[in-house]
């Protein structure tokens, strides 16, 4: 098993064995934004492990035709789908008292706190939507200067265990997805980003920007007023809660299908 973008693989390109490719992530065109000189060399190496591959994986069909086209193959997708035991152990009301809520209706995040997510956007919603409540879940460099210019109606809860995961999302009235576009085609949805697949699987509605369009979550343009308006919306009942999709049930049928298939 060789994954994207795990270069020390690179001898499988010579050794007498099966080999199957996982392409996780569009790591060569991440890295074209950061360090340009290098992402040519990373596109070549992608492609060569990939043609050397038995077996071509990835996480959504937008990657994979992709993908595929420039290698020449068929790709298998394998989405990012969470287990049946991704469940919550504690009843909504408990989690909400044992934080302290005290808002009309709680927004959430989880996720790394990182420049791949748009805060401002959602410290601008929390700004005009008073009587609501922002929990973000998850740590990162961000995490200080966030901090220092969020409204009293923020709360950062920090990193949990992600036993607990579970527990904060089923507590939310909606969930947020706030992406940072980082290049014009857009080559994520519902199938690939793993809080999207957590926050289906307690089906919860989901506001979210710069994926793909789908009916598992609102999608909206990244500016504050789309954004919060979502919010209300999701809030007031009128956004769709997304439907739970588990691992079991897609994506580990169809990677034993691949394997079954391998010379």
């Amino acid at each position: 098993m060789v994954n994207s973008p795990d270069f020390i693989h690179l001898p499988a390109l010579v050794k007498r064995c099966d080999v199957v490719y996982d392409y996780r992530s569009n790591y060569s065109d991440k890295l074209r934004l950061s360090y340009p000189s290098l992402a040519g060399t990373a596109a070549r190496l992608e492609e060569m492990l990939a043609r050397r591959a038995n077996l071509v994986l990835t996480v959504n069909d937008i990657l994979a035709i992709r993908f595929g086209k420039r290698v020449g193959k068929s790709v298998v997708v394998v989405p990012n789908y969470p287990t049946r035991e991704f469940k919550p152990t504690r009843e909504p009301e408990a989690v909400r008292t044992a934080h302290g809520f005290s808002g009309e209706s709680l927004v959430l995040f989880v996720g790394n706190l990182t420049d791949t997510y748009d805060f401002d956007l959602v410290l601008a919603s929390a700004r005009r939507l008073t009587s609501m409540e922002f929990w973000i879940v998850g740590s990162g460099k961000k995490e200080p200067q966030l901090r220092a210019r969020s409204p009293g109606n923020v709360k950062f809860m920090g990193k949990v265990p992600h036993s607990e995961v579970p527990d904060v999302i089923s507590a939310a009235d909606v969930c947020l997805a706030p992406i940072r576009a980082y290049q014009a085609d857009i080559v994520h949805n519902d199938q690939d980003v793993w809080k999207i697949t957590e926050y289906a699987a307690l089906g919860k509605p989901i506001v979210a920007t710069n994926l793909a369009p789908s009916a598992q979550y609102e999608l909206v343009k990244g500016d504050v007023d789309a954004f919060s308006e979502a919010i209300k919306k999701a809030c007031s009942g009128m956004v769709r809660p997304a439907q739970p999709r588990f691992w079991e049930d897609v994506s580990e049928p169809t990677l034993l299908e691949a394997y079954h298939h391998l010379p």
